[in-house]
């Protein structure tokens, strides 16, 4: 007989089974996956239905030294995302309009909040006042890359340039109308 013969052998191990816990948690954790991306499909597929339909509505008013902060908070409850939306706030004397302020929202997301202040040198307490949202715009989908272009840098180096087809104001909003 061999050294090697001699030594002990190590036991066979039997393979454990998986629990019945084990198994109910994966299938558990396998249900919220499948759901969510099955969530995520259909909503992609589906897309915005409808336009925003945004309102403003008159929070409160806040001395600030020698300033009036009226606080508004705007809403969109429609289907669509709002960019630049730009609502203005008059201070009316019966027919006169004695002051006007204008804001602009940069992003309303549909079936979100967004709260903001006009700063009037008028106390909006002691006039009639009117708040409108005047417009807004679609915002643009992200930017795509366009076609890659390879140019012959010094040297016979060659350098790769990504053309975009769209460009963007300081704001993100599309420059070209006629491609949101």
């Amino acid at each position: 007989m061999t050294k090697d013969d001699e030594r002990p052998r190590a036991p066979a191990t039997v393979p454990e089974k998986t629990s019945r816990l084990e198994w109910a948690v994966a299938l558990a954790g396998l249900v919220v996956v499948l759901g969510a991306a099955g969530y995520m499909i259909a909503y992609a597929m589906t897309g915005a239905k409808g336009p925003p339909i945004l309102q403003i509505a008159q929070v409160s008013v806040t001395p600030m030294g020698d300033r009036y902060a009226l606080r508004f908070e705007a809403r969109n409850d429609g289907d669509s995302t709002a960019a630049g939306v730009q609502v203005a706030a008059e201070l009316t004397a019966g027919e006169a309009v004695v002051e006007r302020v204008e804001v602009t929202i940069d992003y309303l997301p549909r079936g979100s909040r967004r709260e903001g202040a006009f700063v009037f040198s008028h106390d909006p307490q002691a006039y009639e006042v009117e708040l409108r949202i005047e417009g807004y715009s679609a915002p643009c989908r992200r930017r795509r890359p366009g076609p890659v272009r390879r140019l012959d840098g010094p040297r016979g180096a060659r350098r790769k340039l990504r053309l975009h087809h769209r460009q963007e104001d300081a704001h993100g909003l599309c420059a070209h109308p006629d491609r949101p």
